[in-house]
Parts: C-alpha cells; structure tokens; sequence
C-alpha cells in the first residue's frame, strides 16, 4: 500500500499500483525485479502473506509513473473510469495476462458487501470510485466504556482506492441489535495513513465499485 507524493492527482494510478503488486504475489511478472511481501507463521501455527511497505522502492514508483502515462492522468483533471480500465488493460495485457471486473456496486453509499467478502476469501481485491468519500485512520474498540472510537475525515473530491477487507461492528442493548457500521478496508493513496477504512452510508458518493481480477 503506498501514495505517489511525486505525481500529481495520482490517486488512480496508485490505486492501479496496488492492484497490480497484490496480484503479483502470484503473476510474478507483473512487476519485475520485485517481491511484494512474503508468507508468516502465527504463534497458532496459521501461515498469512504480509505485503512488504512499498514507499519509495524504484519498482514501485516506476510502476506508478508507468500508469500515469497509461491512463492519460493529468494534474488538472485526474482519470476517469475509462481512462483507469484503457491503462490496466494495456498495461496488464503487456505482461500477457488478463484483468476483469465484476461490479459490486449497490447503492451511492454502499457496495454489496456479500461479493466483497467472496473476494476476500478468494484472494481478490476491489476497487471503488468514490466522488466524494469519508476516510477513517483509526478505530478503536473500548471494551471497559463499551464504545468504538472512530477517526475520521470527509472529502468532497473525487477519488479512487483499493479495496481488500472488511470488518463489521454490530451494536447490541439487551440482546437487541440496534446498529451496525461497516467499514472498507482500503489503501489510501495517501502518504499518510497508507491504509484505513472507508465507512459505509456516510459521507459517500460512489460511482462505481468492482471485484477486480487478473490473471
């Protein structure tokens, strides 16, 4: 998960990059002359694959500027959804692979969260376009006052964000579940607060959201 500070309005090929490096844990090609994280043993024995920080590593950042010509970003007016699908295409089908995607659009303010959490369990990824968006970079749970800590900010910019997990928090009193938030995991785009979430039905317009696959 990583930003661009050295392009401007890269959210879109930022979001491509991660796209990209994700799926590169198994296309090795994708990215050349780089390894993007590698696999862990828990103390309870589970294995999982931790993807190594990416800011500032040349195979990256190239990747990234690559994009940025691909898709036609400028500073001015960014890319639109055409112009991100015209430069994954055309950068992917040059690694001889392939790139689909499925939407997993709802509504303006939520996605269908039963597709996204098959995306997980497979091991994809999901990519949302947001024209205005909410960005969370920390909640914490406080068990002993019974209450969930969130920290977050609204933008009213347009932007674009990988998306690879969820988590969901239901409200209960006495039994009765009186709310539920559910929140994205996403890689910001941002050189602060790389990753964090992205509330659902709140302070959010998507246009499009997608499972997004290649091989």
């Amino acid at each position: 998960s990583f930003g661009a500070s050295f392009l401007d309005n890269p959210c879109a090929p930022v979001a491509g990059a991660n796209i990209i490096v994700f799926y590169d844990r198994w296309l090795t090609n994708l990215v050349p002359n780089y390894t993007p994280g590698m696999m862990n043993t828990l103390s309870d024995g589970r294995q999982v694959y931790g993807y190594f920080p990416d800011v500032g590593h040349s195979a990256t950042e190239g990747l990234m500027s690559t994009l940025y010509q691909l898709m036609g970003t400028t500073a001015a007016n960014g890319t639109t959804a055409n112009q991100f699908r015209n430069g994954m295409q055309s950068y992917v089908s040059g690694k001889g692979h392939s790139i689909s995607y499925e939407s997993c659009y709802q509504t303006p303010t939520s996605v269908n969260l039963a597709k996204i959490q098959q995306a997980v369990a497979n091991n994809k990824v999901a990519l949302i376009m947001c024209s205005t968006y909410n960005f969370v970079d920390s909640v914490m749970v406080i068990e002993e006052q019974s209450k969930i800590s969130v920290s977050k900010v609204n933008s009213n910019r347009g932007h674009m964000m990988m998306v690879n997990g969820y988590v969901v928090y239901k409200y209960f009193n006495n039994g009765v579940n009186f709310r539920t938030d559910t929140f994205l995991y996403v890689s910001s785009g941002y050189q602060t607060a790389e990753r964090g979430y992205i509330l659902l039905d709140e302070h959010l317009t998507i246009e499009e959201a997608y499972i997004v696959s290649i091989y």
